[in-house]
Parts: structure tokens; C-alpha cells; sequence
């Protein structure tokens, strides 16, 4: 790892520590067999370096089902990659909320 992607990462890291998101960094799982650079998990966000478009189609298509990748590029900036994070924070809250409003609306 690079120390311009080391310096991507620590603004992810950051970010996560001022809106106090735990995470994992590195992480490992035995049981899906995966590494990734950052863990997020309270919305189960994996977040790993890009190795590839090869590389990464096949680490996406292993853990989709399981994780929500983020991936960061060489050509991403930090700030990016932060705003990257923000809008899959989001994206996944506004797929939370609308199950539980289904919910709410199956009990009525």
C-alpha cells in the first residue's frame, strides 16, 4: 500500500472516528474468507484497495452478499472517498428505514 492510499484510508479512518463509527482496520474474515483494508460493522461496509478491474469484479461478486464494498482508486481523491462513504452510510439507512415503514404498514 502506497502512502498516498495510506493517507485515503486515514481520512476515511477520520471520518468514521468523528461521527463515532467503530470499525475494524485490517480486517479478516475466516468464515467468508476475506481481507479488506477498513470494516464497518454497523452497516457490515467493507472497504478495500483496488487491485484491479479484475481483481476487484471477482472480490465484489464473492462478498455482495454478505458485505457492502466500497473500493478506493488510485485515481480518488480523500475527499472523495469520504463522500463515497457518506452516500453508501445513507443509501443503506434510507433501505432500513423503508423495510421498517413495510413493516409498520403489514401490522396496521
Amino acid at each position: 500500500m502506497s502512502t498516498e492510499q495510506k493517507a485515503k484510508l486515514k481520512a476515511l479512518q477520520a471520518f468514521l472516528t468523528e461521527n463515532g463509527m467503530s470499525y475494524f482496520s485490517p480486517f479478516k474474515s475466516k468464515k467468508h474468507d476475506v481481507k479488506a483494508s477498513l470494516y464497518v460493522p454497523k452497516h457490515r461496509i467493507i472497504v478495500k484497495m483496488s487491485e484491479g478491474e479484475v481483481k476487484d469484479t471477482e472480490f465484489f461478486l464473492k462478498v455482495k452478499y454478505v458485505y457492502r464494498p466500497l473500493f478506493i482508486r488510485e485515481s480518488e481523491t480523500a475527499e472523495f472517498i469520504v463522500e463515497k462513504m457518506q452516500n453508501l452510510i445513507v443509501d443503506i439507512m434510507k433501505r432500513k428505514q423503508a423495510g421498517f415503514e413495510r413493516r409498520m404498514k403489514k401490522q396496521r
